[in-house]
């Protein structure tokens, strides 16, 4: 499940689907340069192990955004059905 914090945590724990949730201390201490490059490791991972990826909500995403930086690895990965979870 990707979408805007925290709300894609909510949303998966409803729908009983797996999130990425590094511990926040963790995700600050990464720093921009290399938060995303976790998020895109977990991305990699679910995708190599032929997982579906959910959206919770719409695809809105402010430029550079990690949500933004997630859509455009999906789509350079030809990811372009994403399952939507309201």
């Amino acid at each position: 499940m990707i979408g805007t914090f925290p709300y894609y945590l909510q949303a998966a724990d409803e729908a009983g689907l797996g999130a990425y949730n590094i511990p926040r201390s963790l995700y600050n201490f990464l720093g921009p340069s290399y938060q995303f490059t976790a998020n895109q490791a977990y991305l990699q991972a679910q995708l190599s192990l032929g997982r579906q990826v959910y959206l919770a909500g719409p695809a809105l995403a402010k430029t550079n955004s990690t949500l933004f930086l997630e859509l455009e690895y999906l789509k350079s990965r030809a990811v372009t059905a994403l399952l939507y979870y309201f």
